[in-house]
């Protein structure tokens, strides 16, 4: 490929609900960064995007001087994209990393209540996290799939991206640092250092925010616009420009959308098997990162179910 303008230089790769649009909304008021028009971009996770080449990542970033960076949590997780980001920064300096992340059973439920508002997900929690357990550990998960335990093994994540930037240490930081309301200034702040934004931040408005509840007037509307159909194929030849398509989807799903203020669902309790792994994921990532996530393990705690045979048996 033929790079037409500098990489970004720093990269926000994760994880998925675990506050990144927040920063994307903080960093976007920064008059001195240039972040993508639509926040993730994919470009290094999808397989038709990464073949678009350079000049349409380089075309998804407002024209500037500024320096460059992306915020796209499905950069974390997905199996392909730290390879393809090595194979594009390859002979320049490598791009700085930043990571957040959050307990991976909360993340997973705030996953999973997405994609039901989005008309996704049709099955109960624990039986949806169980069912994405189960295909990880038969190495069946894939990406592009829900993935609600497989977006959550952080050490693995983390193992291809430091594979990939053996020279790079990336900023781990963990969503409570993040909203955290006695910490998020000072870890905004660890951010903007870490990047290498010149001068002193603008401290944007905190309290705002950046994915709030929410649930849709129509879900048929919400399957219509996220579930494959005969409706978006024909979409697709009327529209052929998939960056139209994006925009007029996410316009579509914001005016679809009210604010939710009810409680909503509660967390019904988890598998036994499957609370047992992601205690050991919490341990590696505590091994490989040289982080203290007791409170992690505290939330795993009363959420058992007992079964009735190991499904590895």
């Amino acid at each position: 490929m033929t790079r037409a303008s500098p990489l970004p230089s720093f990269l926000v790769i994760g994880a998925q609900k675990a506050g990144t649009t927040s920063l994307n909304g903080w960093l976007s008021v920064q008059p001195s960064l240039r972040l993508p028009h639509l926040k993730e971009t994919h470009f290094f996770s999808k397989d038709e995007l990464f073949a678009k080449g350079l000049g349409w990542y380089a075309g998804q970033f407002p024209r500037g001087t500024g320096m460059c960076g992306e915020i796209d949590p499905d950069y974390l997780s997905s199996s392909v994209a730290p390879g393809r980001a090595a194979q594009i920064y390859e002979g320049e300096q490598a791009p700085k990393l930043v990571v957040i992340l959050r307990d991976p059973l909360g993340r997973a439920f705030s996953q999973w209540k997405m994609s039901v508002r989005r008309g996704l997900e049709d099955a109960p929690f624990g039986e949806a996290l169980f069912t994405s357990w189960d295909r990880e550990r038969r190495g069946e998960e894939r990406d592009g799939g829900h993935g609600y335990y497989r977006r959550g093994t952080y050490a693995k994540c983390l193992a291809r991206w430091g594979h990939a930037f053996p020279e790079s240490t990336p900023l781990i930081l963990t969503f409570e640092q993040l909203v955290g309301a006695d910490q998020r200034e000072e870890t905004f702040q660890r951010i903007c250092t870490f990047i290498g934004l010149t001068g002193k931040p603008i401290l944007p408005d905190f309290d705002a925010v950046g994915n709030p509840a929410s649930k849709p007037r129509s879900r048929l509307l919400n399957r219509v616009i996220h579930r494959r159909s005969a409706w978006r194929s024909a979409v697709g030849k009327l529209i052929p420009s998939q960056d139209l398509r994006h925009r007029i989807g996410v316009l579509m799903e914001r005016m679809n959308t009210t604010p939710d203020e009810s409680r909503g669902p509660v967390m019904d309790p988890i598998d036994g098997l499957v609370l047992k792994s992601m205690a050991s994921d919490i341990s590696e990532l505590e091994a490989l990162a040289g982080l203290n996530l007791d409170s992690w393990k505290d939330k795993l705690v009363g959420r058992d179910r007992a079964t009735e045979a190991d499904p590895a048996s």
